[in-house]
């Protein structure tokens, strides 16, 4: 007989040249993940101006001139030179100025919910509408960084993830962003080491308490990325399926919480329990008010049973429930197999119809979400505008008084 540990050690081997496998057949011929380029049609409906308008400008030496794809002679865009036409003429979008940014934690403790995908999508979406985006990796099983194109243990050091800066052995997370080949976005990778600060924040906090000293260990993250505001319109956050303190930190950190949840009883009974472990969570640490917290319906089918169940859901919980659902397909599963999203498929192998089905709900999804965004970007400007006009009156009264 065989010790088990042996046997594991065997598996996590073999399992590692299966996922270089894999990677090697997804990325050919080179091995290493590359976006998607678009003709001079779409790059003017997702620049905002006319195709004729763009290619007078070309022209005349006003804009940069498109690559030309030498098989078929046509100009394609690549996403970075789209979003530089759309700084020319003013037609990236992003957030109001001093606003801080959208930081979204998806999130719930169940695991296969479509939380990566969900997260992974929305950042895509993003990217492609030119918001500066990070996504923060923090699940250490790395699912969202396999879909940038890494193997989270082989390709990723532990000092690239939210560990080095969560044992406060660096003041920043600058250290740890890396670009993607989505141009604006970003990425804070994670690999399984990332795991380790579910037990170190446990002991340090135990250990000062002991010292009479106070640690906040909820609040690590949030002041990670108050340093980043400047940097990024929307910050997206994959948590781990736990509410250990790596999720305690990002829902804290959060803004907005986006709660993925399929219409299944298993889901929906293990979904309440997670509702409740929050609300046990959030008793226990400093005041949390949020823009928006939505659930997404995802892994949607048509069927009787599905119907009658998510109807319940939005009877019980009403606006709290995003409109738009992500349907399961197969569709989904292949794109998934190739560590894709709905945004990065060219060529679908499958029904082209299921495939623009797909791609109608994410986007409807992610529209929602940006309209929630852009309305709480709206309300903060008010707020502060608001601030302003009354320190102004309440000098303006001091001075006539004096």
């Amino acid at each position: 007989m065989s010790r088990a540990s042996d046997i594991f050690a065997q598996f996590e081997k073999n399992g590692s040249k299966a996922l270089d496998i894999i990677r090697k057949r997804a990325f050919s011929p080179d091995f290493s993940k590359c976006l998607r380029k678009w003709g001079i049609n779409d790059a003017s409906a997702m620049v905002g101006r006319s195709r004729k308008t763009i290619l007078d400008l070309e022209k005349e030496g006003k804009l940069p001139a498109p690559e030309i794809d030498t098989s078929s002679g046509r100009r394609v865009y690549s996403l970075s030179h789209i979003n530089k036409l759309r700084n020319h003429f003013g037609t990236r979008p992003s957030k109001p100025a001093g606003a801080s940014p959208a930081v979204i934690a998806v999130t719930n403790f169940k695991g296969g919910v479509w939380k990566t995908t969900t997260c992974v999508n929305a950042a895509h979406y993003f990217a492609l509408k030119g918001y500066r985006v990070l996504f923060i990796d923090a699940d250490s099983q790395g699912s969202g960084t396999q879909c940038f194109g890494y193997i989270p243990d082989t390709d990723i050091d532990d000092d690239s993830t939210l560990l080095p800066y969560l044992l406060d052995e660096t003041s920043s997370l600058e250290s740890s962003i890396r670009q993607t080949y989505w141009d604006g976005l970003d990425l804070i990778p994670a690999n399984l080491a990332l795991y380790g600060a579910e037990f170190e924040l446990p002991v340090k906090n135990a250990r000062l308490q002991t010292q009479g000293k106070q640690f906040h260990f909820y609040d690590i993250l949030r002041k990670g990325i108050e340093d980043l505001k400047d940097k990024y319109d929307i910050i997206l956050i994959d948590c781990p399926p736990s509410m250990g303190m790596i999720s305690i930190n990002a829902i804290y950190s959060a803004s907005a919480l986006l709660i993925p949840i399929p219409p299944s009883m298993l889901d929906f009974s293990s979904t309440i329990q997670f509702f409740g472990m929050l609300n046990d969570v959030l008793r226990r640490i400093p005041d949390k008010e949020y823009s928006f917290i939505r659930l997404l319906v995802t892994k949607y089918e048509k069927s009787e049973k599905t119907r009658e169940l998510v109807d319940t859901i939005r009877q019980l919980y009403g606006t709290y429930v995003q409109m738009a659902v992500m349907p399961n397909s197969e569709a989904i599963k292949k794109i998934g197999t190739d560590m894709q999203s709905v945004y990065e498929v060219e060529k679908y192998s499958g029904n082209k119809k299921t495939l623009d089905r797909i791609r109608l709900a994410s986007d409807e999804a992610n529209n929602e979400l940006e309209d929630l965004i852009n309305k709480s970007w709206k309300l903060l400007s008010l707020v502060s505008k608001q601030t302003r006009l009354q320190t102004i009156e309440a000098v303006q009264h001091s001075e006539v008084i004096s």
